[in-house]
């Protein structure tokens, strides 16, 4: 073969080799870029335009004709062209931005050695998974995600907390696992302690005033029933020398006082972040609508003692607690009538709190009063406003109502036990012989109080009811 022949075949094997190169210095590998940072690219000759897929993940500047500086923006993923004069891509590249996890990653194992943490990316989002050992620390571990979050530029970020209520938006999602106990046993006592005084004295008509017959259809007014009454007719005439009948005028005294208590023992178990819920007491009709055809839609009400109570368990031994009890009541006084239907109103007590307290510790909430006067006066015409004998023709009603709502609240960070260590109120339970109910002896051998002081010593002290079984 000729020498010629030779630089004819070695020219047909140089052009695709020099086209081959060109097309590989116009592409490279994925540019990886975290937020905020940025990279300075030299280009193979001068460009002229500049694309970039997606402006809100990356963006550019040109510090010169064949340089090319690229900063991230968001996460994401976008491409970049660079065309030369003659119009030719000069360069391509595509751009992944994502967060600098490691550098959180690194924050959180120093701040939180205690901690089995790792934070990853998921496009707009971060992923906070691992096990940790209070309530508490995964929600510091949430807010300071988010606070990076924000730091790179996302105002708009949200946390959620350990209860898994969201806040905001899902930037964050958390996936922590508490590895401490996180059930928690609540009692809580309410009571309600009402006091009632009334006091009437004075003089009220009889059923003739007078000699005066009250006409058909009328009655005198005689307060109320339920008195102590006194025909003073003759003390009246040795005063006035006025003869009045026999039922004109009788001694109105009423003195009574009494005492009402409310009392609610709930004794509720919840996770850590839930809602438990209480109610004893029932739920009244109350007509909301009425059809075409003439039928009334009813809808219940409830009242009585409620209770919600959600426990958050911050550490191994401290619990935050938000109680919001509720006592209501029918009240007659305060209803309206629906289609010739009385529906009472409701008289209701209540309060919200939220307190920060050890395992086992308790708390009262008290103060919650209220108290109602009244005083009404009944006089004759013109008689009752005489001076000095006026006050026998008057008479006082007064009355007052004092009521005091008290909370008493117990809470126990709690585990699942074993079966052996529950025990029914019906375990323990001897019926009386006939001899002992006849001369009100029990023979038994040990008490039930003492036999439940023995199980509770078997283990750590557990919720002693008083139906006589644990919690």
């Amino acid at each position: 073969m000729s020498s010629n022949a030779m630089k004819l075949i070695a020219n047909a094997l140089a052009l695709p080799i020099g086209l081959a190169s060109a097309l590989l210095s116009t592409a490279s590998m994925a540019l990886d870029l975290h937020v905020s940072e940025g990279q300075l690219i030299e280009l193979p000759s001068k460009a002229k335009t500049v694309f970039i897929a997606d402006d809100k993940v990356a963006s550019y500047q040109v510090p010169s004709a064949d340089k090319l500086f690229v900063f991230a923006l968001s996460p994401g993923k976008t491409s970049l062209y660079a065309l030369g004069n003659d119009g030719q891509v000069i360069y391509q590249d595509d751009i992944v931005v994502g967060y600098d996890t490691a550098s959180l990653n690194q924050q959180i194992t120093q701040l939180y050695p205690q901690a089995s943490v790792e934070v990853v990316g998921n496009n707009q989002q971060l992923i906070v998974r691992g096990q940790v050992p209070s309530a508490m620390m995964a929600q510091d571990i949430i807010e300071l995600t988010n606070s990076y979050l924000v730091s790179n530029g996302n105002e708009g970020a949200g946390i959620q907390t350990s209860n898994g209520d969201q806040q905001a938006s899902s930037l964050v999602i958390n996936q922590l696992t508490v590895t401490s106990p996180n059930q928690v046993n609540i009692r809580v006592r309410l009571a309600e302690v009402s006091r009632q005084v009334t006091t009437r004295l004075g003089l009220r008509p009889g059923s003739e005033f007078w000699g005066l017959t009250p006409a058909q259809g009328a009655v005198w007014s005689n307060g109320a029933d339920d008195v102590a009454s006194l025909n003073v007719n003759d003390f009246i005439q040795d005063i006035t020398g006025i003869k009045l009948n026999t039922n004109s005028v009788m001694l109105d005294a009423l003195a009574t006082e009494g005492a009402a208590k409310l009392l609610a023992e709930p004794n509720l178990t919840a996770v850590s972040g839930e809602t438990a819920s209480f109610l004893a007491g029932g739920e009244y009709p109350v007509p909301i609508s009425q059809t075409r055809n003439g039928d009334v839609i009813i809808e219940f009400k409830k009242f009585g003692v409620a209770l919600e109570v959600t426990p958050t368990v911050l550490s191994d031994q401290r619990i935050s607690l938000r109680l919001a009890p509720t006592v209501s009541s029918l009240d007659a006084n305060n209803g309206f009538t629906f289609n010739n239907i009385t529906i009472p109103g409701i008289s209701t007590r209540e309060a919200e709190t939220t307190v920060e307290l050890a395992s086992g510790e308790s708390f009262m909430l008290a103060g919650l009063l209220m108290n109602d006067e009244s005083n009404s006066v009944r006089k004759f015409p013109f008689l009752g406003d005489l001076p000095v004998i006026g006050s026998l023709f008057r008479s006082t009603a007064f009355e007052q109502q004092e009521t005091e709502l008290v909370i008493i609240a117990e809470a126990f960070i709690v585990e699942p036990s074993q079966e052996n260590h529950f025990n029914l109120p019906t375990d323990n339970y001897q019926p009386y012989s006939d001899l002992e109910r006849l001369l009100n002896l029990s023979w038994s051998s040990a008490s039930p109080t003492q036999q439940h002081k023995v199980l509770i010593e078997q283990d750590k002290p557990k919720l002693f009811g008083d139906s006589g079984f644990y919690y």
